[in-house]
């Protein structure tokens, strides 16, 4: 039985890194449209310093989880 159980957390932890990986990748096209316009204002760079904070904290998720999973072995 701990097998189905290992094997169900392994399949968390893909879904969860699938998960981050898209939303990076949507946060990304969203920066890069914020900075693609011509004139900057307040809220467009808070926009910008939002989803990069949210870039760090996804990546660091993913680290966590890829040395959680290098720890057990």
């Amino acid at each position: 039985m701990s097998f189905i159980s290992a094997f169900g957390e392994s399949v968390g932890y893909v879904f969860f890194i699938i998960a981050d990986f898209i939303l990076l990748k949507e946060g990304l096209k969203e920066e890069r449209k914020l900075r693609s316009s011509k004139e900057k204002t307040t809220e467009e760079e808070k926009g910008i310093q939002k989803i990069r904070a949210d870039r760090i904290m996804r990546l660091m998720a993913v680290f966590e989880i890829m040395t959680l999973d290098q720890s057990h072995a």
